[in-house]
Formats: C-alpha cells, structure tokens, sequence
C-alpha cells in the first residue's frame, strides 16, 4: 500500500510533502510490514523574501514538528495492526 498527503494549512509559506510505503516483509511476509517514510519540506517563498538562513530554521522547527507526529502516528498505525490481530485470532479462537 503506498499513501501520498501534502498539506493544506499554510501551503503559500510552506509545501510539506509525504510518501508512506507498507509491504510485506521479503523474509516473513506473512508476519512482518516494511513500513518507509520520507517527507519534503520546502520554504521556497520565504527564501525569496528572507535570508537563506530564515527559511533553513523554519524548515529545521517544521521536519522537528513533523518526525514527531509522524512517530505518533506510526503508534497508531501499530495499535490498529495488533487490534486487528487480535480481532482476529478471537475469531480463530472460536472456529
């Protein structure tokens, strides 16, 4: 599964782009997820109007901001996984 978001609060000041891949682990596909991320951050109009270095601590503050709710939302996605395994082996349970 590949999932792909761009923001849309403060889009014309900063563009942030996110791509997450989920798939079945080479080894143990039937027990494992590879999960990958990557985020761009760009503050292009605020370089054209501030100093380089402006738009360097805005997108340094930005990626801080995003690695941590992209950790809260990595819990998430784990929390459901192991609801769902656990849905699951209830359901096996009672065959």
């Amino acid at each position: 599964m590949r999932v792909a978001s761009r923001n849309a609060t403060l889009r014309g000041l900063v563009d942030v782009e996110e791509r997450c891949s989920y798939a079945p682990h080479p080894e143990r596909p039937d027990e494992w997820t590879l999960f990958r991320q990557e985020t761009t951050i760009r503050c292009a109009p605020l370089a054209a109007v501030a100093p380089a270095r402006v738009a360097e601590l805005v997108e340094r503050r930005c990626a801080e901001r995003f690695t941590k709710n992209a950790d809260k939302g990595r819990e998430v996605v784990e929390r459901i996984c192991a609801d769902l395994a656990a849905e699951q082996d209830g359901i096996d349970e009672t065959r």
